[in-house]
């Protein structure tokens, strides 16, 4: 179950030539690399209970091919996260909440350049106060770390010792509830995934929908411009189902993709289609 317990390395530089050779993770290096898992063998949630149990304070980095997601943790704690999936972005997350109009977000991108941040823009153009955009950063927050657990493969480290992240936020939420979140929103993407595989079920993109998105993001949407399957897409993209099924629902609620069932009346999705934040079912 453990690929590894290290202590000592050279942490300027670590390769992991089992996963991927071309990779070199610049990562902590001043701090220990304590832990190694393949999270087929050593799910999400047995490292996060780990960590929260023994009250560690460091840096957990989570990759799965071009998926890449980082959680800092202060005594077993979250305080933040980050991704660099488009589908977990501030102005992606506070879109699929209803916090902002789809033209606002789009205004809000031509004024933005990288590296400021996204909500000082929302905060001068007058589209949301900073405690709305502090609120929106905790609920984006919330939704990378319950996104892990949409992951049936992948790679964890953690790096024990405090770390702070870039972003001048620091939260503190509490672990435990999020892992409970996140495994019930698990199931429910269970769910929605065994509706999407129904040969019934069409993925139609929207025209212009994938203006900002870059990697598997952008392969799955091309295939779904082709009228590929859902499961077709995901070899195509090479994701896994079930994380092509929670890319599929964030844009769906966004309005970069629509999701019908012609043979079923309505068309609509199953119980488990609601919006991201506290409510959410998928996420």
């Amino acid at each position: 179950v453990l690929t590894g317990l290290l202590e000592g390395a050279d942490r300027r530089e670590v390769r992991f030539p089992s996963i991927a050779p071309q990779v070199i993770y610049l990562l902590p290096w001043d701090r220990d690399l304590v832990l190694i898992v393949d999270v087929r063998a050593f799910p999400i949630a047995d490292v996060l209970h780990l960590i929260h149990a023994s009250g560690q304070s460091g840096y957990l980095f989570f990759e799965n091919d071009s998926h890449e997601k980082a959680v800092y943790l202060h005594r077993g704690e979250v305080v933040f996260a980050s991704s660099n999936q488009v589908v977990d972005r501030l102005g992606e997350c506070l879109l699929r909440n209803g916090v902002i109009t789809l033209e606002q977000h789009r205004e809000a991108k031509r004024a933005y350049s990288p590296p400021g941040h996204f909500g000082k823009i929302l905060v001068e153009r007058g589209f949301l106060t900073p405690r709305e955009v502090w609120n929106g950063v905790k609920a984006q927050v919330e939704e990378i770390v319950r996104s892990l657990f949409s992951y049936g493969a992948g790679t964890a480290l953690f790096w024990e010792g405090e770390v702070r992240p870039d972003n001048v936020v620091r939260l503190s939420l509490p672990t435990k509830r999020l892992i409970a979140e996140g495994l019930r929103r698990r199931d429910e993407l269970l769910k929605l995934l065994a509706w999407l595989e129904s040969p019934r079920v069409q993925v139609t993109a929207i025209a212009g929908g994938a203006a900002d998105l870059t990697g598997t993001e952008r392969t799955l949407y091309e295939a779904f411009e082709q009228e590929e399957g859902f499961l077709a897409a995901c070899r195509r993209a090479g994701v896994d189902p079930l994380c092509g099924a929670r890319t599929v629902n964030h844009r769906r609620l966004i309005g970069a993709i629509r999701v019908t069932e012609p043979d079923a009346g309505s068309g609509k999705l199953p119980e488990a289609d609601v919006r991201s934040g506290d409510a959410e079912a998928v996420g």
